[in-house]
């Protein structure tokens, strides 16, 4: 698990401390092995010390330690180690790596500790940004329940006044079709009275033979009817008493009503002067004057009629709509894509960012010209179905590895391996050139580009000392060049705790080893080659 700020200095540096410790000793590798990489971890530990880069230093440092205290003196061969070598290395553990330690441990356990105390100050500016923003917040909630509550209550209000004024719209219109009813009930009451007025004052006229005449003399011309009016008379007939006025003929200016009555009781026999009630016609209602009679129309000759304009305001208006105007066609269904970068030459590479890792890791930059000049030189071994090694070294600058030169030991070879010899002289070269190891590069003569399990055991060394540690394999019969690593944590951890010799399997997931992410192949960048055979 990786530190953060937010863990105590002693817990950091505890992590670092454990991290350092991951070293681990075979007892079936040569002691020499470890003391050459004891001595390139410590020439990796001056250049992070150099650089600034204090973490990577003191677990180098701490390696140092731990290999050289702690594991190898219990190696099988730890006696056959010369004098001169363990006084060296005793000489850098007391002259070099135990101060630089010890001066970088109180380096970080000041810098965690600042680190730490802003990360406190931090969380607590925060925690008290938070509480404001949730007293806001709480606040803001509070607010919006009180204007809800008002407008539920300002909402019940309109409610009951809307009630109220239903209630009194429905008592208006109750009312007025109570008044309705009650002018209606009084209309029809006169209308019932006025029929009986008029049939009470009306005069019957008895029936009068035709060519029947009155003379001056009543007396000699009784059979000339007069007009009666209707008296009470018994039960069944009412009474008719005869009336002085003379009987006038049809056509005569009396009323409607006379000249109704007497077409009524024309032709009716009179018994002792008696008339049927019920021989007598019905009212007629009198006649019904609505507004629309005083309208004027072109019927009743009042002038031509007026017609009112008619205007459909069904419908308002909707869009002004313009002339039809060609609008430009923009297609936004895709952005521009991202300029793609490529590395041709170290001046594109310039000044890396110093923080800029891959997975964790820094980056190593190698030219192709490394793998082409190791190609040409490892030809005639390539024709004779040989392998060929050699050692990938360079330099740390700004936190970024360079692959400057490819060094290829004394070896001895076959079709499916490689053993260097006389290593000692590949260390002095590096010594003298100040060069530190950052990986290996190997050819498969006849086979495809891959790791086998001698060559996953074979690299887990380089890259347990240097996690950006690589391999370069190179195939050229299938003009492959792969350039790969070991997965983290697994893949490492699982070779390294792996006791097997020799070709033999290995799990295939999850993968043990993969592409070198963090690795940049620049096109023109210089190298150099030394073949030391």
């Amino acid at each position: 698990m990786a530190a953060t700020v937010s863990d105590p200095p002693s817990s950091r540096i505890k992590l670092l401390v454990e991290r350092a410790s991951n070293v681990d000793v075979n007892d079936e590798t040569p002691v020499q092995r470890y003391y050459r990489s004891g001595l390139e971890m410590e020439r990796m530990a001056n250049c992070y010390f150099s650089d600034g880069d204090f973490e990577h230093a003191f677990i180098l440092y701490s390696r140092f330690i731990t290999l050289f205290v702690e594991r190898l003196p219990r190696h099988p061969q730890y006696h056959q180690t010369t004098r001169d070598e363990k006084s060296r290395i005793k000489k850098k553990l007391k002259e070099t790596v135990f101060p630089r330690a010890e001066d970088i441990k109180k380096k970080l356990k000041q810098r965690y500790g600042n680190e730490h105390e802003r990360w406190q100050a931090e969380e607590a500016q925060k925690a008290a940004l938070a509480a404001e923003e949730q007293a806001r917040q709480e606040e803001k909630a509070a607010k919006q329940l009180r204007e809800e509550e008002s407008r539920r209550e300002e909402q019940r209000r309109l409610e009951r006044l809307q009630e109220e004024e239903r209630w009194r719209e429905e008592e208006k219109q109750q009312q007025e079709e109570r008044l309705q009813e009650e002018e209606t009930q009084r209309r029809q009451d006169e209308g019932e009275q006025r029929q009986e007025t008029e049939l009470g004052s009306v005069e019957v006229i008895p029936a009068v033979p035709a060519g029947t005449y009155r003379t001056t003399e009543a007396d000699s011309l009784p059979l000339v009817p007069t007009y009666g009016s209707v008296v009470a008379g018994g039960d069944d007939y009412p009474v008719i008493e005869s009336s002085p006025y003379p009987v006038h003929s049809p056509g005569s200016s009396h009323g409607a009503a006379t000249d109704a009555v007497t077409a009524g009781v024309a032709g009716m026999s009179l018994y002792s002067g008696y008339i049927p009630l019920s021989s007598l016609p019905p009212p007629t209602a009198p006649p019904a004057y609505g507004y629309q009679s005083f309208l004027p129309t072109s019927a009743n000759n009042m002038g031509p009629m007026i017609t009112q304009p008619f205007v459909d305001r069904s419908t308002k208006p909707g869009e002004v709509l313009y002339p039809s105007v060609s609008q430009p066609k923009i297609d936004r269904s895709s952005k521009p894509a991202a300029p793609v970068t490529r590395i041709n030459s170290l001046s594109d590479v310039g000044d890396l960012d110093a923080s800029s890792t891959i997975d964790g890791l820094r980056r190593v930059i190698v030219s192709s010209k490394v793998m082409d000049d190791f190609l040409r030189v490892a030809l005639p071994n390539t024709l004779k179905n040989v392998e060929t090694c050699g050692i990938l070294c360079g330099k740390l600058r700004k936190r970024v590895f360079y692959i400057t030169h490819v060094l290829v030991p004394k070896q001895s070879g076959t079709s499916d391996s490689c053993t260097t010899l006389n290593e000692e002289e590949l260390f002095d070269y590096q010594d003298k050139y100040d060069l530190i190891t950052l990986g290996w590069i190997h050819t498969h003569p006849t086979q495809t580009s891959f790791m086998s399990s001698v060559d996953l055991h074979t690299h887990c060394s380089y890259q347990l000392m240097m996690d950006e540690a690589i391999a370069i394999v190179c195939a050229p019969k299938h003009q492959q060049t792969g350039i790969f690593s070991l997965t983290r944590p697994y893949g490492l951890k699982y070779i390294a705790d792996c006791r097997e010799a020799g070709f033999h399997p290995h799990p295939k997931e999850p993968p043990l080893y993969g592409e070198a992410k963090h690795v940049t192949v620049e096109l023109s960048a210089p190298s150099t080659l030394c073949d030391l055979r």
